[in-house]
């Protein structure tokens, strides 16, 4: 059985190869600035950029419905076998509330669309008429696609936050990680990328994680049998959940029975503290 891979998330420098298929987004968490999306542009529903306490910038919605989208032409990228295909496609965005007060609104929408642009199948998370209430802590909105047809020739993603308390300026809903992402399989078209650094002599430890999303079980491969293993849960914000140590393991099973939304497993070996550190959703 193919197994999908987790995607290292590098939050500090390290030694890393991995092979995955590219977040088909352009400027998916406001790295360079309001560009890149069609954004709206009326009074009130203007964009800004801010300081984001998970990534270095994050998207902040106004106080009337912000919203932001983008279209991706898929036949410019893949072959029509590849998409005629079925391939598994990953869409997510994560979101917050802004200060003062964290109760904002939020929607998040996908459509998987034809050369027409009909649409084969879509997912809805809130909506203008009936929005996510947010929280002062990052939650993700996500979704896995499947079996949906042939014919698939575009991605269309969009979302949209509003402030609540009509504040002027910016201090609605915080958007920020968005991705769009083939399911990385041994059909997929996907590519590989190499970040090479080094950090204090560590070195990072390739390992698999699946699946991904999960329902709460899901298994660690280290690829080799090791010894002195350290698997730690965390949460979005850094707060350790559970930590385990293995005398000796090749795979671990890992239960989450925490409420879904974003985790991180950080997974040590030995004295010399090779590591890996990854993110898994709960769904």
């Amino acid at each position: 059985m193919v197994k999908p891979l987790l995607f290292f998330l590098l939050l500090s420098p390290t030694l890393s190869a991995q092979t995955h298929c590219p977040n088909l987004l352009q400027n998916p968490g406001a790295e360079k600035g309001i560009t890149g999306w069609n954004f709206s542009i009326e009074n009130g529903t203007q964009y800004d950029v801010d300081w984001s306490s998970f990534g270095k910038q994050a998207f902040v919605a106004s106080f009337l419905w912000s919203t932001k989208s983008q279209e991706i032409d898929l036949a410019k990228s893949y072959s029509t076998n590849y998409l005629d295909s079925e391939p598994e496609i990953y869409v997510q965005e994560m979101y917050k509330g802004h200060l003062p007060n964290y109760d904002d609104q939020y929607y998040f929408y996908v459509e998987l669309r034809d050369s027409l642009r009909n649409v084969l199948d879509s997912f809805e998370d809130g909506s203008e008429l009936n929005p996510i209430i947010t929280s002062s802590t990052w939650q993700i909105s996500s979704n896995t696609f499947s079996s949906y047809g042939s014919g698939l020739r575009y991605i269309y993603l969009e979302s949209g936050g509003k402030d609540v308390e009509f504040y002027e300026g910016n201090f609605g809903t915080d958007m920020d990680q968005a991705e769009i992402r083939f399911a990385a399989n041994d059909n997929s078209e996907c590519q590989t990328v190499n970040n090479l650094s080094t950090f204090e002599n560590n070195k990072t430890l390739l390992t698999e994680i699946y699946p991904n999303p999960s329902s709460g079980l899901v298994t660690i491969d280290l690829g080799n049998n090791y010894e002195d293993v350290t698997v730690t849960l965390k949460s979005i914000s850094g707060q350790v959940i559970s930590e385990q140590l293995y005398e000796s393991a090749k795979s671990i099973n890992l239960e989450i029975n925490q409420a879904p939304g974003l985790y991180f497993i950080e997974t040590k070996i030995g004295s010399n503290k090779s590591s890996s550190l990854m993110k898994i959703v709960k769904q």
